[in-house]
């Protein structure tokens, strides 16, 4: 019985999604057909929708619906589409009872009725469908995360990044608003990566003061500087605010994933990164890499400006 079982629940999703699609198809073939007796029911009920133009929308979107469904694409959104439609229909019972007779059903309250079970198959549809697209997302990231592991391992207990690699995908929160994706919305640009301790580090604020006022050194040569750690968005907001930063900042960072792609050492209390810093080319890729493993360690801003002069100069 075991397969029996294992077998209906793994044609199940697929059965439901190709029944609603073929009710869908067949009910607006009618109403493109001959939408007279939905245009009576609607002057019953929604008076000001009694139109055969409307009636002929509505059929075109199930015809529309039950294809898409048929075909397998966008079946959560059309599942949800489905679920408004058939929503949209049930309302007479609370509109216009008299027209389904509700407690006590007529004909048409009970053709009316049977849009629940349709509307809890779009319902069952669209969650089937979303959940099978998170758990594809989730098995490509645990992939991404499996390959990156490997090729550190690869390398032995040095899980630190190298010159000439091209910098793993880090997205974060932004002091000041919106999401900030490294390197890819540095690409075309020098960079420079700082990721600090804390609000709480005072040799991570000297770092992010010195390089603030090498900024328009940094400008000229066009290089962007980015500050990174594990605070949240208000400490990070306080610390933009109180050295008057003027560089991106991103908060949030998970400090154990960041351990994970990028080999920065992890302080335990406070949990947060050891300070760890990158030169990035304009194609994404480490020109060079600064690992601490405690309070001090870390990229200098004089330093910084120098390495990038002669990097471009011997371009």
């Amino acid at each position: 019985m075991n397969t029996v079982f294992q077998f209906v629940e793994r044609i199940a999703p697929s059965v439901l999604r190709i029944s609603l699609g073929l009710v869908l198809l067949w009910i607006g073939a009618l109403h493109l057909q001959n939408p007279h007796s939905i245009v009576v029911l609607l002057s019953q009920s929604l008076p000001f929708l009694a139109e055969s133009a409307f009636v002929y929308v509505l059929g075109a979107l199930e015809v529309i619906a039950g294809v898409l469904l048929l075909a397998g694409l966008w079946v959560r959104y059309v599942g949800l589409l489905s679920l408004v439609l058939f929503a949209g229909t049930l309302t007479i019972f609370v509109i216009a009872p008299a027209v389904t007779g509700f407690p006590i059903l007529t004909l048409i309250g009970q053709f009316l009725l049977k849009d629940i079970v349709l509307a809890s198959a779009a319902i069952t549809v669209a969650a089937t469908d979303a959940a099978r697209h998170e758990a594809k997302l989730a098995a490509g990231k645990k992939a991404e995360k499996m390959a990156a592991s490997s090729k550190r391992e690869a390398r032995g207990v040095d899980m630190r990044l190298r010159n000439g690699e091209r910098f793993p995908t880090i997205t974060a929160s932004r002091v000041g608003g919106g999401e900030m994706t490294i390197p890819q919305d540095l690409e075309g640009r020098w960079a420079v990566l700082l990721f600090y301790r804390g609000h709480w580090c005072p040799y991570c604020r000297q770092q992010l003061v010195d390089f603030q006022r090498a900024r328009e050194q940094l400008n000229e040569l066009g290089a962007e500087v980015v500050a990174l750690s594990v605070d949240s968005l208000e400490q990070a907001q306080q610390t933009v605010e109180r050295h008057r930063l003027s560089f991106p900042v991103l908060s949030g960072l998970d400090a154990h994933q960041v351990e994970e792609i990028v080999g920065a050492s992890i302080n335990q209390d406070p949990l947060s990164l050891q300070a760890t810093g990158f030169v990035l080319r304009p194609d994404g890729t480490i020109a060079v890499a600064v690992y601490s493993s405690s309070a001090i360690g870390r990229l200098v801003a004089a330093d910084t400006v120098n390495f990038l002069r002669y990097l471009q100069k011997a371009q």
